[in-house]
């Protein structure tokens, strides 16, 4: 995943080499584990390559072992929040170092996170949901399956003002931004 913005480019990806406590891991310039992962433990490491145009350095940042690449983070100005399994983090790109870190209130595994308006929705398996700016949850959504698709169809879209939603079972709800269903139709039905 790459992000860019006037302050500087991120390319994000998962380190499937590292391992918590391993001598052996690619040398980053810093290294954070705010989960406190030990080694055996179900995880994973995001790398980080900053660029911020003066400077450039790398970060390796340890969550759970359900974070994905894709869809991660969102930058903005400089600061960088990161969706690591139910965990945010927020990073500061300039002064190197997180400024804060939270527990998202989802249920089933997080598969992303977007950034509508002031808030921040979250994609996840079961359910998504809005969080405010300071990632309390607003509201949620879940649907009668988990929202992936066996159909080939988009199972997630965020629109101008709604998310499109596909589940397993291949039934299509659309949700506004403030939580309120405008559409539930069962598989099958037109």
């Amino acid at each position: 995943m790459k992000l860019k913005n006037k302050y500087c480019s991120v390319n994000l990806e998962i380190d499937p080499a590292y391992s918590v406590g391993s001598a052996d891991n690619r040398k980053y310039d810093l290294t954070f584990n705010p989960g406190e992962y030990g080694r055996g433990d179900y995880c994973k490491t995001l790398c980080f390559d900053i660029d911020c145009y003066s400077s450039r350095y790398t970060v390796a940042l340890t969550g759970d072992g359900s974070c994905q690449a894709e869809d991660c983070a969102v930058l903005e100005e400089k600061i960088l929040s990161v969706l690591l399994g139910w965990d945010i983090i927020q990073f500061d790109v300039k002064a190197r170092q997180i400024i804060k870190r939270a527990t998202v209130d989802v249920f089933g595994c997080c598969f992303g996170v977007f950034r509508v308006g002031d808030r921040y929705l979250i994609y996840g398996e079961c359910e998504i949901a809005m969080l405010d700016s300071n990632f309390n949850k607003i509201w949620g959504f879940a649907g009668r399956d988990i929202f992936v698709s066996v159909t080939g169809k988009n199972p997630f879209v965020i629109n101008k003002n709604s998310v499109s939603l596909y589940d397993f079972e291949d039934n299509y709800y659309e949700v506004d931004f403030n939580g309120k269903v405008i559409v539930d139709r069962p598989a099958g039905k037109n």
